[in-house]
């Protein structure tokens, strides 16, 4: 089986789907958001946040903002919703079990 290098597109495109629906923003606090924007990962094709970036550029997602890198991912998205307390509605969506509020897990390969 070969392995796949970055998101799984059909997994990202029913999320994209669901953003568009719901005029969802999207705040990255995944590990990507310290390179997210770092053009040094954009020259080999075959990177897995090359490939993340294109297909959030194609399904026209603007990431609208980062969560501090600080300490453990709750920790980081409280601070960020306490920071931006006109958001009223939202959902936490991670690979990983997390322990707050409005919290849904997917599978590791997203």
């Amino acid at each position: 089986m070969k392995k796949r290098l970055g998101p799984d597109e059909e997994k990202l495109s029913m999320l994209f789907s669901v953003i568009k629906k719901t005029d969802a923003k999207i705040v990255m606090t995944s590990n990507w958001r310290e390179i997210w924007n770092e053009p040094m990962f954009y020259a080999n094709e075959k990177n897995g946040i090359f490939l993340a970036h294109k297909l959030f550029e194609k399904y026209e997602i603007p990431i609208i903002g980062f969560s501090e890198n600080f300490g453990k991912s709750e920790d980081e998205i409280r601070k960020y919703l306490a920071d931006h307390k006109d958001i009223e509605n939202y959902a936490i969506v991670d690979d990983k079990n997390l322990s707050i509020d409005n919290f849904v897990r997917t599978d590791k390969r997203f």
